[in-house]
């Protein structure tokens, strides 16, 4: 192919050859690809609200905005914004100072955010260097963002926890030693927005310490399925103990989701 080039006069052989190599540029991935976000919802926003930064200003908007995108980094602490590639920074431990956006350094403690569990699902965002947490004036897009006493009540302090969350409504504690049925499981399911999650399948299941369906759910299974409500609520059918014994035993029962995430029930049985 070169000896026809060459034929065919220097001009063409050097359009050719731009041509050969122009594939292996656009083969080669941009080295300063984004990595994937998702927002920080406020909790009091009805999950349509998270952090933003716009102009290098922090303020609440719609999460589906796309300076709502951010990555927490478990390791460093820090909150980065996908769109500037800088970090969430406490400015100083004044109550009522706003938070701001600066290039992230590790070493920088008013970059560090522990995330606080609070009720199922949601955290506190609080600073490792100010111990103060991050506040939202208002559960409104456009709110302004500054740090407070993260104990004072009344205020716009606490976030989604980004994952999906089990907790138990009811069913935990119970003692069974007759052929009455106790009680169901009743779990809610917290979604990634930190609002209740309806419509979501959750696996429920209930054993003994004794041979296998002594204790049941109504219907002889040790397992059963059911989904969310719209209040994100779902309940198994009520544990049936099948042989009533002599000794009183420990039982476990469990809720699960499809992505791994569960919680365990514990109660007694006279089995």
């Amino acid at each position: 192919m070169e000896i026809r080039i060459d034929r065919m006069g220097p001009g063409l052989r050097k359009l050719v050859l731009f041509f050969a190599v122009l594939p292996v540029v656009l083969l080669v991935s941009p080295a300063s690809a984004q990595p994937a976000g998702k927002p920080v919802y406020l909790a009091d926003g009805g999950g349509t609200v998270s952090l933003a930064a716009a102009d290098g200003k922090l303020s609440l908007a719609d999460a589906k905005d796309a300076n709502a995108q951010w990555v927490y980094d478990k390791a460093a602490l820090s909150y980065k914004h996908v769109a500037s590639g800088q970090c969430l920074t406490a400015i100083s431990p004044v109550d009522g100072v706003g938070v701001k956006l600066v290039a992230c350094d590790g070493k920088d403690r008013h970059q560090q955010w522990r995330r606080n569990a609070g009720l199922p699902g949601l955290v506190l965002l609080a600073n490792v260097a100010t111990a103060r947490c991050l506040t939202a004036e208002a559960p409104a897009v456009g709110s302004r963002l500054y740090q407070e006493v993260c104990s004072l009540p009344g205020l716009s302090n606490t976030w989604a926890a980004g994952v999906r969350t089990l907790a138990i409504l009811s069913g935990n504690g119970q003692r069974l030693s007759t052929k009455t049925p106790g009680q169901p499981f009743v779990v809610r399911v917290i979604g990634e927005n930190g609002q209740p999650a309806a419509d979501v399948p959750v696996n429920f299941f209930v054993r003994a310490a004794r041979p296998k369906n002594v204790l049941v759910f109504e219907g002889g299974s040790e397992t059963a399925a059911a989904k969310t409500g719209a209040d994100g609520s779902a309940t198994s059918p009520k544990i049936v103990l099948t042989e009533p014994g002599e000794f009183e035993i420990r039982f476990t029962g469990s809720a699960s989701l499809e992505d791994g995430n569960s919680i365990t029930f514990e109660g007694s049985c006279t089995c």
